[in-house]
């Protein structure tokens, strides 16, 4: 069972996180639609990035180089949807999929609107 929470506010406020300024970040990886890394507390961080559009093959894409980064470690992951993006069907049922769910403990989402905050609200509905 995975924890996931819900969280309505500016990513920069993280910024005054005392690991925000952690050397890992180093170890980020850009895909077509994402920007990934995991910081030395095993918190994976995935960034969508402006104006993707998050296919299957996107998703599948940004999946297997989660693997890699943790190797095969279950992880806290923070999803920053801050920005504007498309999710397709098929891409949001794979996301919600027992393969990419049992890489987690726990998922928190931060988005800074109310599309967003639907798209999040809905995936979490469908776990």
């Amino acid at each position: 069972m995975s924890l996931n929470l819900f969280f309505d506010f500016n990513i920069s406020n993280l910024l005054m996180h005392p690991h925000a300024n952690y050397p890992t970040e180093l170890n980020k990886v850009k895909t077509s639609v994402v920007e990934i890394f995991i910081d030395d507390d095993d918190t994976l961080y995935i960034k969508i990035l402006l104006n993707a559009l998050l296919t299957i093959e996107a998703v599948k894409e940004y999946f297997s180089v989660t693997l890699e980064l943790l190797s095969g470690k279950k992880v806290l992951i923070l999803f920053d949807g801050t920005e504007k993006y498309q999710l397709t069907g098929e891409a949001k049922a794979f996301r919600a999929s027992k393969d990419v769910t049992e890489t987690r403990i726990a998922i928190a989402f931060v988005t800074n609107s109310i599309s967003n905050k639907v798209k999040c609200n809905l995936y979490l509905n469908s776990l």
